[in-house]
Order: structure tokens, then C-alpha cells, then sequence
């Protein structure tokens, strides 16, 4: 392997300009301009990959709202991965400010993915769970999501008139908190898939 292939890296930049016409005499006039730049660097060895990740975006708006804006975003992905396994779990920071009343919001996020098959590949499981939290310095935000899944199938290659045919046992849950408005949501679903 290279020296390019085991340390890749990514440079990306990015103008979005939205202009609205025609709009009607009762919805607010659309000026905005938006610059992104971002890159990323990796690096390769075997079965563990890692990516790092930044970018930067500025967000003018000539309209009467003058709603400017930025975003920073640094995230971070290992990976490793086998024959019959792969792990991936990935961290990433977001930081919103609103130049307008200058607040910043703070949202972290931190996730884990493993899918796996075995058996010549007759049985593959998925696990996996996102939690994120976003607090913002003039006590506006605080909030607190987590949402968990569960995956596992059976491949079956014929059934019937079906071919390469899959039956799955799934699971879902999610829990949304708003510590500032004091509410909390959950949900769970279990399902079969066919």
C-alpha cells in the first residue's frame, strides 16, 4: 500500500447561493449566500481505519431577518474490520453560532454501529446506537436524544416460489428529552420482517 492510499486525504469547498422569485406577497423573501470548506485525513493499516474530519461554514443573509450564521464541524470515525465482524464507532462536535444575537449551541453526537454474519453468511446481526446532546451558552437549548436498534435475519435461499428470501427480527428505540420545556418522548417498535 502507498503512502497515499494509507493516509487519504479530501479538501472540499462549497457556495450555495438561494434567491427567491415569484415568491407570494405573504412568505419572507429567500437572500442567502453560504461558503463551506471542509477536508478530512484518514489513515489505512490493515483492518483498523481512522478518518478525521473539519469543515467550516458561513451563512450571510441579505434579507431583512439578517439571520448570519456559522458552523464548525470536527468529527472522528475509527473503524475495524474483519471477515465476519465490523465495528464502527464515531464521534462528532458541531458548533452553531447565530451572529445575529450571538449565541452558540454546542451539539455532540457519539454512535456505535457492529453488523456481523456468520454461518456462510445464514445469519447477520446488526447492533447499534446514537446518542447526542446539544447545550447552547445563553440556556436557550439543552437537549438529550438517544436512539438504539437491533437487527437478526435469517437468509433462507429458497422458499417457495422466493429466492434468496430474508426473515428478520428488529428492534427499535428512541428517547427525546427537553430539559428546558421538561419533556420527555419514547418509543419502541419490535417487528418481523419478511
Amino acid at each position: 500500500i502507498s503512502r497515499w492510499e494509507k493516509f487519504p486525504i479530501t479538501l472540499t469547498y462549497d457556495y450555495n447561493k438561494q434567491r427567491s422569485s415569484n415568491a407570494p406577497a405573504d412568505s419572507d423573501e429567500s437572500s442567502i449566500d453560504t461558503n463551506t470548506v471542509g477536508g478530512s485525513l484518514g489513515y489505512l493499516v490493515g483492518v483498523f481505519s481512522l478518518e478525521t474530519t473539519l469543515s467550516y461554514s458561513e451563512q450571510q443573509d441579505e434579507t431583512e431577518n439578517d439571520y448570519d450564521s456559522t458552523l464548525t464541524s470536527i468529527g472522528i470515525t475509527p473503524s475495524l474490520t474483519f471477515t465476519t465482524i465490523s465495528i464502527l464507532p464515531s464521534y462528532t462536535l458541531n458548533i452553531s453560532e447565530d451572529l445575529n444575537e450571538d449565541v452558540i449551541t454546542n451539539t455532540h453526537t457519539i454512535s456505535l454501529d457492529i453488523s456481523g454474519s456468520f454461518l456462510d453468511d445464514t445469519i447477520f446481526c446488526e447492533l447499534g446506537g446514537t446518542y447526542d446532546w446539544s447545550l447552547s451558552d445563553d440556556d436557550s437549548v439543552e437537549t438529550n436524544n438517544t436512539s438504539a436498534y437491533a437487527k437478526i435475519g435469517y437468509k433462507i435461499e429458497k422458499f417457495g416460489l422466493f429466492e434468496d428470501t430474508q426473515l428478520s427480527l428488529e428492534y427499535s428505540y428512541t428517547r427525546d428529552e427537553d430539559v428546558i420545556n421538561e419533556t420527555i418522548e419514547e418509543e419502541n417498535i419490535v417487528y418481523l420482517v419478511f
